[in-house]
């Protein structure tokens, strides 16, 4: 995970295993959009589809599946952005998203959230969060798992062993965060 503002930024991450996929998310804080995704184990990215808008804020998930081994990922903007960028590895992870889904609302009234139905046991559910100042995410609540939250924002993963519908829920604060 890292924050920047710049056009362009290069990741260190532990070294993963062939084979499994990478996901990369994003909560971009100013109108600035991804044009790439690549690392150093020369794998494809694609983005899945789900870029989320609202105002100067977005978010966004690249994947690549079947990844070879890489220690860091370089990302592009199209300007320079404000951002947080969160890596995921993750094994069993085979072909695009199937299903995407994006939502979003200013608040108040209130924090919109975007469901995913799922129709197979244990698909892959990826969520990234677009908060803005005064409010924050202080953590990703189960059953999904979180990253640490990194200027008020987060993201996270399910493996949804059951079918059904599924949507990240947060623990919210308002303030500096």
């Amino acid at each position: 995970s890292a924050e920047a503002t710049a056009q362009a930024l290069q990741i260190t991450i532990p070294p993963t295993t062939p084979g499994n996929a990478l996901v990369v998310s994003f909560t971009i804080h100013t109108d600035a959009a991804v044009t790439g995704v690549t690392d150093d184990g020369g794998n494809t990215y694609v983005p899945a589809g789900v870029r989320a808008s609202q105002a100067n804020t977005s978010s966004e998930i690249w994947i690549s599946d079947h990844a070879s081994s890489a220690t860091t990922v370089d990302v592009t903007l199209d300007k320079q952005g404000s951002f947080n960028v969160y890596t995921l590895e993750l094994a069993n992870v085979r072909g695009a998203p199937a299903k995407t889904n994006s939502a979003c609302l200013e608040y108040p009234p209130t924090f919109v959230q975007a469901p995913i139905t799922t129709t197979v046991p244990d698909e892959l559910i990826v969520t990234v969060t677009m908060f803005a100042f005064p409010v924050f995410i202080a953590s990703m609540d189960p059953p999904f798992i979180g990253l640490p939250p990194q200027s008020g924002n987060a993201t996270g993963y399910l493996s949804a062993h059951e079918p059904g519908t599924y949507a990240s829920t947060f623990t919210i604060e308002s303030g500096e965060g």
